[in-house]
């Protein structure tokens, strides 16, 4: 396996580890007095996942012909060609992968669009 394929693995297992984590702080955030900023950035970030991971899913399976399955909390069974293996990580390599992705997918998702309406109602005092 070439690097840009093991790359392209390592982002297919990232990638729905971001998105959790960024589900789990919606649920934290939106009990907090207007969230909504946070919320959309995030739903920007959570869509643009969700789009990446749709494609990186049709690149493994149709282009290298990889199939990847996730099979314990930290281990994940692979196939390609007429090879097959198992990958093993630490949770801190995980989390690792998983604040790469995050932290890429919130830079990309600076132009979100702002759907809840609390913060724009916002005006600063006078100074």
């Amino acid at each position: 396996m070439d690097q840009a394929l093991k790359q392209l693995a390592a982002n297919f297992i990232a990638m729905p580890l971001a998105k959790a984590a960024f589900k789990h702080d919606q649920q934290y955030f939106d009990g907090l007095h207007d969230p909504d900023f946070y919320l959309d950035f995030t739903d920007e970030a959570i869509s643009l996942i969700e789009m990446d991971l749709a494609a990186t899913k049709k690149q493994l399976y149709s282009k290298y012909h990889l199939d990847i399955k996730r099979i314990g909390k930290t281990t994940y069974k692979w196939k390609y060609k007429n090879i097959s293996g198992v990958w093993s990580y630490t949770p801190e390599q995980l989390k690792d992968m998983t604040v790469r992705v995050c932290k890429r997918y919130l830079f990309k998702a600076v132009g979100f669009k702002q759907k809840r309406a609390s913060y724009m109602k916002f005006v600063p005092p006078d100074v």
